[in-house]
């Protein structure tokens, strides 16, 4: 996704940190 250079662990932990973020802004997804 983001390049091999990242690990899929650390990509999943920022993309639910992401979504979090995203929900306390009132935004569903």
């Amino acid at each position: 996704m983001f390049g091999p250079s990242v690990d899929p662990g650390t990509t999943a932990t920022a993309f639910q940190s992401l979504r979090q973020q995203i929900s306390r802004c009132g935004v569903a997804t």
